[in-house]
């Protein structure tokens, strides 16, 4: 039989080496790595953070229909590809609203379905002569938003550059093709 633990007897608890907190490091002009990185990050050798900086800010200036806003205390930035869709942008409280959005797409999806029944050169076109032939599906980026953080990780002195989407609404594909061009810029 299991017994219940007695918390009034623990006088205190150690988290000795369970994780450290981020600190600002005056040398590098940096925060140092956190407890936990996200896996999508890559490093790079230590050189000077504005540097760095400058080369990422040239790298999202480039492509067209980003925003950003950089954050030089932090050495981070805030960032956001494309058109935000419809849905995210109307009060989601606003039942009927969201209802007549999520029919017209559904509306639109049929009425491309109807359009390859009714004209079959369309389908020979898409298709060619095998039916079970499916094209691949348009490479056209999405809408995402993201976080760019740079950390010095002092164990092995060298700069993370971690890419992290905290709001959870980042198209997978979009993200990690913007990643992967700021990866190539080093």
């Amino acid at each position: 039989m299991q017994q219940a633990i007695n918390l009034s007897k623990i006088t205190t608890i150690n988290f000795e080496g369970v994780g450290q907190l981020s600190h600002f490091d005056e040398g590098t002009g940096l925060l140092t790595k956190p407890f936990y990185i996200i896996p999508s990050n890559f490093r790079i050798p230590f050189s000077d953070p504005k540097i760095v900086a400058q080369r990422i800010n040239q790298e999202l200036q480039a492509i067209e229909s980003l925003r950003y806003k950089y954050d030089d205390i932090k050495h981070s930035w805030e960032v956001e590809y494309g058109t935000k869709p419809i849905e995210l942008t109307v009060d989601t409280k606003d039942y009927k609203l969201c209802r007549i959005i999520s029919e017209k797409k559904m509306w639109a999806m049929n009425a491309a379905s109807r359009s390859l029944e009714k004209y079959q050169h369309l389908r020979e076109e898409l298709y060619g002569d095998d039916e079970d032939y499916l094209p691949p599906p348009p490479m056209a980026l999405k809408w995402c938003r993201f976080v760019i953080h740079l950390y010095y990780d002092e164990e092995t002195k060298e700069i993370i550059v971690e890419f992290n989407r905290p709001w959870g609404d980042a198209d997978s594909f979009t993200y990690y093709q913007l990643f992967n061009c700021v990866k190539r810029s080093f």
